[in-house]
């Protein structure tokens, strides 16, 4: 097995039945990395056109994290980041809407960590959703990823 950087995205997902991209684009001063809109037809990634329409808005933004133990402690500071808009956090589960902090864990890396009582504290008082999602083979990004850790080591 090569040597793999530990490396992780913490993707900010919403999810409203009404609410626009461009909406919570101008909300949230954040630029998306994929955003669809209710009503609009369905699409794949690469633009063919599926069957039906969008049944409610969406909108993501994914921060990566290379050689980084305590993952945790990275959704927490993408939390604290996000802490001036909580109103709109709660907003958007008033409305019937979800917000999710997504931990997405690629490579074969053993890691582990513990969530502190103040992150799970502050997630309820956002109304925002911890997920978690995990990439057990994820060849195809290893190479590229290793060059940004390689990379990053060189900097430091």
């Amino acid at each position: 097995m090569n040597a793999v950087a530990n490396y992780f995205d913490v993707e900010l997902l919403i999810r409203h039945p009404k609410l626009s991209a461009d909406e919570i684009t101008k909300t949230l001063d954040l630029t998306p990395d994929v955003s669809f809109n209710v009503g609009e037809q369905r699409v794949t990634p690469v633009g063919t056109t599926l069957d039906g329409k969008y049944r409610h808005s969406s909108w993501s933004l994914s921060w990566q994290f290379v050689s980084e133990k305590r993952f945790f402690a990275c959704v927490e500071s993408v939390l604290n980041k996000l802490k001036p808009k909580q109103s709109f956090f709660v907003q958007i589960a008033e409305e019937g809407g979800k917000t999710m902090l997504n931990l997405k864990l690629y490579g074969r890396v053993h890691s582990g960590d513990v969530g502190t009582m103040k992150l799970i504290e502050a997630l309820k008082q956002m109304e925002i959703l911890l997920g978690l999602e995990v990439f057990p083979d994820w060849d195809e990004a290893e190479e590229s990823l290793n060059t940004l850790a390689r990379q990053a080591q060189k900097m430091n």
